[in-house]
């Protein structure tokens, strides 16, 4: 599998539309979850998404031509 389509960004042909409708999908999951808020750990609400927070670039790995594919 192509490593590009891993990273949804990529596929869009303009990638600040991706960034606004995943900022307006996060804030839309974080209202929802508010109902069920009060039933789960602070851990697990911390770790939904947040309509707040930039994705950070992620450096690519170089991969070991003698690594196994599997």
């Amino acid at each position: 599998m192509p490593s590009s389509i891993l990273r949804p960004r990529d596929t869009w042909s303009d990638p600040a539309a991706y960034d606004a409708k995943a900022r307006e999908l996060a804030a839309m999951f974080a209202e929802n979850f508010e109902s069920y808020a009060d039933g789960v750990s602070e851990a697990i609400r911390s770790a939904g998404p947040r309509a707040d927070v930039r994705p950070a670039r992620r450096r690519r790995r170089a991969v070991a031509e003698d690594a196994p594919s599997d």
